[in-house]
């Protein structure tokens, strides 16, 4: 394909990397402009990613980075800051049971997400629920390896992505409408190797209007938080 521009790369979204049917996962898709700045990371979704597409990645100054299909732009990133902090770890065990706690195993509105569809085996399979008597929501998660680099570490574009989906369900403590990824801010603080036992989490922080403001984590073994973002959800019109 011929683009309109010159490409620094071209990248295409495979299937299997969906959030909604038709469009890739904001957090994936996120880390995936993100892998070509140093540092945490600021990316502003424009428009539904397209799937199995020539996108084209393009930088137009220092650490600035377009996501374009042809002349359309997809996503903007930029050099960012992660303002919020983590809450307490929860234990892998606390984790397992809010894992199992998932409200949407049953009503899920994207049951083919690459992140939390329950009706992926092939997915990351990170299930959020509800932490009795926490403003939070809580997933445990063991990455496999098939999502490491050559140097068998956890690609940093899964991270992304696994810091995605439970922003969505913290949400949900506030409203079940249905919400897609606006803005992403992260900062990969740590090494992750597949194998490892790992929490996610994910909090409401406050509302304006159809925006709603979340953090999420991903904590270590050890309780230190390994990963952390804070996002923008985009309540959709009814």
């Amino acid at each position: 394909m011929n683009h309109p521009v010159d490409c620094d790369e071209i990248v295409i979204v495979e299937r299997r990397f969906r959030g909604p049917p038709d469009s890739g996962n904001g957090g994936y898709v996120s880390g995936l402009l993100a892998a070509h700045m140093e540092g945490p990371a600021e990316v502003t979704l424009r428009q539904p990613p397209p799937l199995e597409k020539e996108l084209c990645i393009k930088q137009l100054a220092e650490g600035q980075f377009h996501l374009l299909d042809n002349e359309t732009l997809i996503a903007e990133g930029r050099p960012g800051q992660v303002q919020v902090e983590a809450p307490r770890c929860l234990s892998f065990e606390a984790a397992q049971l809010a894992s199992r706690a998932y409200e949407e195993h049953e009503n899920h509105n994207f049951t083919t997400c690459f992140v939390c569809g329950p009706g992926r085996s092939d997915g990351l399979r990170i299930f959020a629920g509800p932490v009795p008597g926490r403003q939070l929501v809580a997933a445990a998660w063991i990455p496999p390896t098939w999502i490491a680099d050559e140097h068998g570490f956890i690609q940093e574009k899964y991270l992304w992505a696994a810091l995605d989906c439970p922003g969505y369900y913290a949400t949900l403590e506030v409203d079940d409408s249905l919400k897609v990824l606006g803005r992403m801010t992260a900062d990969v603080m740590a090494s992750v190797r597949p194998g490892m036992k790992l929490v996610a989490m994910g909090w409401h922080r406050s509302n304006e209007g159809r925006k709603y403001f979340v953090g999420t984590a991903l904590c270590g073994e050890g309780g230190e938080v390994v990963a952390r973002a804070e996002a923008v959800w985009i309540k959709l019109e009814e």
